[in-house]
């Protein structure tokens, strides 16, 4: 049975946000080709891409990094709306929209019609953008893939008049951004609120494991559960972070040169009152 909607469209930009995946044409990865995939976010009042992106997996990394481009590049949303993904529905991917302050919104399952907007330009994507793509070479790497996915998104889509809004995606967004205050954060403040985070237990010797890999801590925190936060994409450095303020980031550690400075004890002459 069909339900009954209504056309809408929010009166300023970055009131809603939307958010999906579409599968990718193949690219070649060394011998092999392997499947890409597009995650994209679409301003709903100008229908401006906001970011958009080919990645090799469809996963919460991959929609955190379309997702902190664009906050950085254009403010954050007041919502953003999405289906009930596996991705979309992760933990951290709500810590994420508390930290930075936007809600988010999710569809009914099995029911695309209501993000029609980013749904509609998809098919664009594979209208225009996809069958030209070959036209004069045969294969891509996604390097490759996303320069001429820029290229197209920025020349073509972006400057061209849509025909529901009447004019072009890029002048109604940057026009309607003159209308309202941007609400902005710098750009580490971003970067952190991006962070995932871990828990461990600091070993006697001031060492905790994370990834194969061991990392020294002061050592007030022996024996102490501490919070970690760290970038997927670079997880070889590490923050130690208390009470939700970074103390420092956390040291590889290195016994040789732990072994040219040893430990020294100082005895406190203080009488104890």
């Amino acid at each position: 049975q069909k339900k009954h909607r209504k056309a809408f469209e929010t009166e300023h930009v970055n009131q809603l946000w939307m958010t999906d995946f579409m599968y990718g044409p193949y690219v070649k990865q060394d011998k092999r080709k392997i499947r890409t995939y597009l995650c994209a976010i679409i301003d709903d009042f100008s229908r401006f891409i906001v970011s958009a992106k080919f990645y090799d997996t469809q996963s919460i990394i991959s929609l955190e990094q379309t997702l902190k481009e664009a906050i950085l590049k254009y403010g954050i949303p007041n919502k953003l709306y999405c289906d009930n993904g596996k991705v979309f529905i992760d933990n951290h991917f709500t810590l994420i929209s508390a930290r930075m302050g936007f809600i988010i919104i999710h569809s009914k399952p099995h029911e695309s019609a209501p993000r029609g907007k980013i749904e509609r330009w998809f098919r664009t994507v594979r209208d225009t953008f996809i069958p030209n793509l070959f036209i004069e070479q045969s294969e891509f790497t996604l390097n490759e893939l996303n320069n001429r996915f820029a290229k197209w998104l920025s020349e073509k889509y972006l400057l061209k008049t849509h025909s529901t809004i009447g004019t072009t995606p890029f002048n109604k967004f940057f026009t309607g951004c003159e209308k309202i205050k941007i609400r902005k954060k710098a750009s580490n403040i971003v970067e952190t609120a991006f962070l995932h985070t871990i828990h461990r237990k600091v070993n006697n010797d001031a060492t905790i494991s994370f990834e194969a890999r061991i990392y020294e801590t002061p050592p007030k925190y022996i024996g102490k559960k501490i919070q970690l936060r760290y970038d997927p994409l670079k997880e070889d450095e590490l923050y130690l972070f208390e009470k939700d303020k970074q103390v420092c980031k956390l040291k590889k550690l290195d016994r040789q040169a732990n072994a040219k400075f040893p430990v020294r004890f100082y005895q406190n002459n203080k009488e104890d009152n």
